[in-house]
């Protein structure tokens, strides 16, 4: 994991990413990047757990559907399955 450093170009100091080891090296090397602190590298973890249960919960949310009926309805339908 790696940490990115401010630079001429307009990248922006301390954004946090998971990256190859290889990439990680060319980042270190040309100045972009410093290797993440273990907090660091922890929070960016925690981070992605986190961001993972969520959208694994929306994903739940979006499977379960629930009608509420009245009796009197419910009563019909299963009347009418009755018949048939």
């Amino acid at each position: 994991m790696v940490a990115s450093l401010e630079t001429s170009d307009g990248g922006r100091a301390g954004q946090l990413a998971e990256v190859a080891r290889e990439v990680a090296a060319k980042l270190i090397a040309q100045g972009k990047a410093r290797l993440a602190t273990p907090d660091e590298a922890a929070q960016l973890k925690a981070a992605a757990v986190s961001a993972l249960k969520a959208a694994a919960d929306a994903g739940e949310r979006e499977l379960v559907q629930l009608n509420v009926l009245p009796q009197a309805d419910l009563d019909l339908l299963r009347s009418v399955l009755q018949k048939k």
